[in-house]
């Protein structure tokens, strides 16, 4: 009877349990949570301590110069002969000063004139004039400096000696230039250069009796050596004494 008791009771307790486990509610399982988005935050770049930021150089404004109408003269050998040196003259000359162009320094030569808008002043600066000469294959040879003050209402004048090594046509480039070379107190300034006029030439160059310049060396040369044979002291009895054995045997013969 009591084992019948421990067994109900037994029974009992252990559908307890199972009742109890069957009514507790189940756990909630966890919800995710999206994170909240932020804006980044902006670096700062540190300076170091001490250190002072470069200021950015500025570029002074270029000024407008002063421009002058100028006459330019072109003097030039139309013709030359091979290995003669021959003038080319350049002029610029203020309008009031240009009275007398046209007539040529050399004899022959052929001259050209024409005006151009040259500056010659600019504010902050101190301006030169330079003049070239350049020709393939043409001897060049400049007269006094090429680069020469600018100054309003004056005049510049160059020379150039060319030749020619052999018979043909030339055809010669003058430029003229202005430098301008920032004074003292223009922060910033630079210096400018600026081409403001050029002109080709046109040279005939031609060979005596039609040769060239290599032919023309050559007899040259020949000449030469017949000058100096014909200067000998013992040329006179030499060519006497062939030309009286000549003779001897003209008479032999007869």
């Amino acid at each position: 009877m009591a084992r019948r008791l421990i067994l109900i009771g037994t029974l009992l307790i252990v559908a307890l349990a199972l009742g109890a486990c069957m009514g507790a509610p189940l756990p909630a399982e966890p919800t995710e949570t999206a994170p909240e988005e932020t804006e980044p935050e902006p670096l700062e770049t540190a300076t170091p301590a001490g250190t002072a930021t470069a200021p950015v150089p500025t570029v002074a404004p270029t000024p407008t110069p002063t421009v002058e109408e100028r006459v330019a003269e072109v003097e030039w050998p139309g013709s030359m002969r091979v290995r003669d040196g021959e003038v080319v003259r350049l002029s610029l000359m203020a309008v009031a000063e240009a009275a007398g162009v046209g007539t040529p320094e050399v004899a022959g030569h052929e001259v050209a004139t024409g005006t151009m808008e040259m500056p010659v002043a600019r504010p902050g600066y101190a301006g030169t004039v330079s003049a070239s000469l350049t020709a393939a294959e043409l001897e060049v040879k400049g007269a006094g400096s090429a680069e020469q003050a600018l100054v309003p209402g004056g005049t510049n004048t160059w020379h150039w000696t060319v030749s020619a090594p052999q018979a043909g046509t030339y055809h010669p480039v003058l430029t003229v230039s202005v430098h301008w070379e920032p004074t003292e107190g223009s922060d910033g300034a630079r210096p400018i250069e600026e081409q403001v006029w050029s002109r080709v030439l046109t040279v005939e160059a031609r060979g005596m009796l039609g040769l060239a310049g290599p032919q023309i060396d050559w007899l040259g040369t020949v000449g030469s050596v017949l000058g100096t044979v014909a200067s000998l002291p013992f040329l006179e009895r030499v060519l006497a004494s062939a030309w009286s054995r000549l003779r001897r045997r003209e008479d032999d013969v007869i």
